[in-house]
């Protein structure tokens, strides 16, 4: 592979110009206009790329730089060598999209570079790099490719708000006991390979100060304790969104309960109790609820004035039907979306079919006063299949609104 050329955006250029430049990038034409294509590069501010070009001036040639975007969706990948951007003293913003990435071992004194964005991006060579940012002290936001491993640790980087793709499983323990003490760090997006997580359940992988929280798993074959789950947050007063991707804890944590600005949650249990129903019911902020579980041991109640500015619930539920959902009356008075995901796959059992025939698995449904639509989803063996649905629609047509009301199945 060839080290990628890219087309530039000149920012004194006539708007013709510029618009007529992205319309030719976009399209994949490289025989830009002889007004762009002479432009002494060492002029040059901001270098803007919609698809690789073939004939340009190498990066090096544009010394005041100051923004550099490049994105590239050709096949086969092409590999960018990103040591060029350390010769660019004024660079401010470096977004790169879509190539095989060699990075530099140590990146230059780019005491301008605010922003480092590496999206849809892959390492070029091998699963892993080793790379110093201990020099990008103004750096503010930071999205990696996977695979990236923090030589030197993170403490240089404490003026962080946004960092994304940070790999657990491959950095030191010191990267993520510096992640705790980020306190200008708003959003985090964490991978979590647990290959090798020695001594991770002691540590924080954010303050309180933590805007936005997603996970990504890699691998389920060995999950986060509880131990790590009670120790990653301590009062997360400032926490609005909390998204988990292929993990399940196995209970609720205690720090939920002070995330009073929480809005948008997504994450699985193992087990689902009626207290931990009644902890996020009290957040002040709950606009969007994505709640699954393995197993619910006791029957759930939603109590009146509770859930106050929920608005969408989706429930996902997997287990034979010997616990309920009851909304009270005054329940959720806001919902307008309600989505049920049954898996009755696992432990569709005639013991279940039993419990089937002595009530629906959901009451109260004539209570969501403002609900205005439905998702139903089964998944069970064709014997029980029609069961299980014909005890949700029972409840579902309880509501005075169901004839008009919006069912998706």
């Amino acid at each position: 592979m060839t080290k990628a050329q890219a087309g530039y955006y000149v920012g004194e250029a006539h708007p013709l110009v510029e618009w007529a430049c992205a319309v030719c990038r976009a399209w994949g034409v490289t025989n830009m206009p002889l007004t762009v294509e002479s432009v002494n590069a060492s002029t040059v501010r901001s270098y803007i790329s919609f698809s690789v070009a073939d004939r340009m001036p190498p990066l090096s040639k544009f010394e005041l730089l100051r923004v550099l975007d490049m994105e590239d969706d050709s096949l086969p990948r092409r590999c960018l060598f990103l040591s060029a951007v350390n010769h660019f003293f004024l660079l401010k913003y470096v977004r790169v999209h879509g190539f095989l990435l060699e990075l530099p071992k140590k990146f230059g004194k780019l005491k301008h570079l605010m922003t480092l964005d590496m999206p849809n991006s892959w390492l070029y060579g091998s699963s892993e790099q080793l790379v110093d940012f201990n020099s990008l002290s103004s750096l503010r936001h930071l999205r990696l490719p996977e695979g990236v491993v923090f030589k030197n640790g993170l403490s240089k980087l404490c003026n962080l708000h946004d960092l994304s793709k940070f790999d657990v499983g491959t950095n030191s323990i010191e990267c993520i006991r510096d992640l705790g003490e980020f306190t200008n760090l708003r959003n985090l997006n964490v991978m979590f390979d647990f290959s090798r997580a020695d001594g991770v359940e002691n540590n924080k992988l954010g303050n309180s100060n933590l805007r936005h929280l997603d996970f990504q798993v890699q691998s389920s074959e060995r999950a986060p304790s509880a131990q790590f789950w009670s120790n990653c947050l301590t009062r997360p007063r400032h926490l609005q969104r909390l998204r988990l991707n292929g993990v399940t804890m196995p209970k609720l944590p205690n720090w939920i309960a002070h995330a009073d600005r929480l809005a948008d949650v997504d994450l699985s249990v193992h087990e689902l109790r009626s207290d931990d129903v009644q902890v996020l019911a009290q957040l002040p902020c709950l606009t969007f609820l994505d709640l699954s579980a393995k197993t619910i041991p006791e029957n759930i109640i939603i109590h009146p004035n509770t859930f106050h500015g929920l608005k969408r619930f989706k429930f996902w539920r997997s287990q034979a039907l010997s616990s309920r959902l009851t909304f009270e009356p005054d329940a959720m008075p806001w919902l307008q979306i309600l989505a049920i995901i049954h898996n009755a796959m696992a432990t569709d059992t005639e013991e279940g079919a039993m419990q089937l025939q002595e009530g629906s698995p959901v009451g109260g449904i004539e209570h969501l006063a403002s609900l205005e639509g439905i998702g139903l989803v089964i998944l069970a063996k064709c014997d029980q299949g029609s069961k299980i649905e014909s005890a949700y629609r029972d409840a579902i047509n309880s509501h005075p609104k169901s004839q008009a009301m919006k069912i998706d199945d």
